[in-house]
C-alpha cells in the first residue's frame, strides 16, 4: 500500500450524487458507472465532512457509499447520531476502515472515547492510515478480534477483495489465516479507565455472541448502552460450534434488553422480545431502563 501522497483523491464533481436521496432507486448503480469512468479500480481518498478516508478500491461498497452518501451505512450513521451526545463513549466493534469511528470522535461525541476495533491486518492498515490522516484525542483503534475472552490467539481469515470486509474467525473463502488476538470488552474498557458506555455498534460476520458474552458488565450497567447490530442467519448457524441463529438476541434478551429493527428504531417505535431467526437485519438492542 503506498503513502498517503500517492493516493489520489475521488474527483469532487462526483460528490454531487450526494443531492440525490439516499435509498433512490438506481442510483448506487449511477455511482458504480460514474466511479469507473472517474478514477479506475485502485485505492483513493475520500471526502466527508472535512474529513478523509483511505480506502483500498474504488469499487468496493464502502468506497461506493462514502461517495454517494457521505456515509457508509446511512441508516445506521443517522441513528448513532441520534443516541451518541459530545461527551459519550462509543465502542465500533468491527470497524472497517473506521467511517463511524471517526464520524464519532470528530463529530457525534468529540468530547467522549471512542474504540473502534478491527480483527483483519489487511483492513486495519486502512483503519490506521485514516486515523493517522485525521488524528483525535478521542479515538483509540485496537487491532483484535472481540470475543468472550482476552488474550487468546485466534486465526482469522481475510475476505478477497471483491467481498471486501467480509472476513471473519470462519473460513468462508478458502483463503490464508492470519493469527490475531483477542480482546473482550469489558477488559477494554477497564484498560481505558472507561466507566460508562452510550453506544455499541458490532459487526463481526456472525460471531456476535462471543462479543456480548464478554462485555457483560458493560451490557448490565446503570443506563446500558444501546446495542446496534447485524444479523444474518447464514454466518450466525454454526451447529458445530454449538452456535444457532438467533444466539446472539438470546443473550442480550437474557440481559433484560428488548429488540428491535432498525428501521423500526428510527421510526419511534417500542422494542419487543422476538428472535429473528431466518434471514436477515440490522437490529437495535434496547435495556428495559432505557425505554
Amino acid at each position: 500500500m503506498g503513502s498517503p501522497t500517492d493516493i489520489p483523491f475521488v474527483p469532487s464533481w462526483l460528490y454531487a450524487l450526494r443531492w440525490l436521496p439516499h435509498g433512490l432507486k438506481g442510483k448506487m448503480r449511477l455511482a458504480r458507472w460514474l466511479m469507473s469512468r472517474a478514477l479506475p479500480d485502485r485505492p483513493a481518498r475520500i471526502q466527508v465532512d472535512g474529513l478523509q478516508f483511505q480506502v483500498p478500491s474504488t469499487r468496493e461498497p464502502v468506497a461506493m457509499h462514502l461517495v454517494a452518501d457521505g456515509c457508509y451505512e446511512s441508516t445506521l450513521c443517522t441513528a448513532l447520531q441520534s443516541v451518541l451526545r459530545p461527551g459519550s463513549v462509543f465502542l465500533d466493534v468491527g470497524a472497517n476502515v473506521g467511517v463511524l469511528s471517526l464520524l464519532a470522535a470528530h463529530r457525534w461525541c468529540p468530547q467522549g472515547t471512542v474504540l473502534g476495533f478491527e480483527a483483519s491486518p489487511q483492513i486495519f492498515d486502512h483503519l490506521a492510515a485514516n486515523a493517522q490522516a485525521n488524528p483525535h484525542r478521542a479515538l483509540d483503534i485496537i487491532h483484535a478480534a472481540v470475543t468472550s475472552h482476552s488474550g487468546d490467539i485466534l486465526t482469522f481469515y481475510n475476505a478477497p477483495e471483491a467481498k471486501f470486509g467480509m472476513g471473519s474467525l470462519t473460513n468462508r473463502f478458502g483463503t490464508e489465516g492470519i493469527a490475531v488476538p483477542t480482546v473482550a470488552l469489558d477488559d477494554a474498557v477497564r484498560a481505558h479507565g472507561i466507566d460508562r458506555v452510550r453506544a455499541i455498534k458490532v459487526d463481526v460476520e456472525g460471531f456476535e455472541l462471543g462479543v456480548f458474552q464478554g462485555a457483560t458488565q458493560i451490557l448490565t450497567q446503570p443506563s446500558a448502552p444501546v446495542v446496534f447490530f447485524e444479523f444474518n442467519d447464514w454466518a450466525e448457524n454454526r451447529p458445530e460450534q454449538g452456535v444457532r441463529a438467533g444466539d446472539a438476541q438470546r443473550y442480550l434478551l437474557s440481559l433484560g434488553y428488548h429488540l428491535q429493527r432498525l428501521d423500526d428504531f428510527l421510526a419511534g417505535l417500542l422494542p419487543g422480545s422476538e428472535v429473528i431467526e431466518t434471514g436477515s437485519a440490522d437490529l437495535v438492542a434496547i435495556r428495559h431502563d432505557h425505554l
